[in-house]
């Protein structure tokens, strides 16, 4: 494999503007991951599947909830230990970015996570009948 460094190529990025279209954009990235993992199954790593897995989690749990104790319990306990997560995640992120946006981060990383955990399970479910395709051949 070769990396090629061209001076003359320009880029620019353009943060999303809204929460909700940061929600759409990791939306997506997990909806299409699926068809990447369908094509090319050897590149997923286990980090891929803890977001649906805890996007799966935590909505069993809320609508499971109500009608059993324990499952009230493990969801409480669940999102608490997320929610903690995120508070220490963004704490040290905002520490070492002197982030002036820093009370955004617990909000900004659950929508990362939940967004392309919620897209990871609906490309499961639209994409569940094309687990025979062949994968696509890589360029030489």
């Amino acid at each position: 494999m070769r990396i090629v460094l061209d001076p003359a190529i320009r880029s620019r990025y353009y943060p999303r503007s809204t929460l909700r279209t940061l929600w759409r954009q990791y939306f997506q990235y997990g909806y299409w991951k699926v068809r990447v993992m369908q094509k090319h199954p050897l590149q997923m790593r286990a980090r891929h599947f803890a977001p649906p897995a805890l996007a799966a989690a935590l909505a069993l749990g809320a609508l499971l909830a109500p009608f059993a104790a324990p499952i009230r319990l493990g969801f409480l306990a669940l999102a608490l230990i997320y929610l903690l997560a995120l508070l220490g995640a963004s704490s040290w992120t905002a520490r070492r970015a002197d982030l002036a946006s820093a009370p955004w981060l617990p909000v900004v990383f659950a929508i990362l996570h939940l967004a392309y955990g919620a897209g990871f399970l609906v490309g499961l479910l639209r994409f569940g009948g094309r687990w025979g395709e062949r994968p696509i051949e890589a360029a030489p």
